[in-house]
């Protein structure tokens, strides 16, 4: 196995963990199903990408591997950079905090509405 597998497979790892971390201690439990189900399609499709790049272009997938803010050269892109990592962290967190907080009225909104909709497509159905 080359230098270049063992890297990726390093940092998928890595990122694995540290995605769950920022889901599953926020929610306070394992038992998050949302946030299964988001690693769950997240690294299945980073994984479909790997494999192609590995496969295709490896100098890609190595120059993927090293991105963040230390590859970049200018300042201005060090920043952005740094502030998209920050704020996609961030999401998970505050995603998390909502579901273990229930600070979101949106999943009692989707049920009324689910069930609205059936009811109408029920009485439509009956007549």
């Amino acid at each position: 196995m080359s230098k270049l597998y063992v890297k990726a497979i390093k940092s998928a790892i890595l990122g694995i963990i540290a995605f769950a971390a920022l889901l599953f201690l926020p929610a306070g439990t394992i038992n998050y199903w949302q946030a299964w189900a988001f690693l769950a399609t997240f690294v299945f499709c980073t994984l479909i990408v790997t494999v192609c790049l590995a496969r295709h272009d490896p100098k890609l997938l190595e120059r993927r591997i090293r991105a963040g803010p230390k590859a970049e050269k200018e300042p201005a892109q060090k920043v952005i950079v740094t502030l998209i990592m920050f704020l996609f962290g961030a999401i998970l967190v505050f995603s998390a905090l909502d579901w273990r907080f229930q600070w979101s009225p949106l999943y009692a909104i989707g049920t009324r509405l689910h069930f609205v909709i059936g009811l109408f497509l029920h009485m439509d159905l009956l007549h």
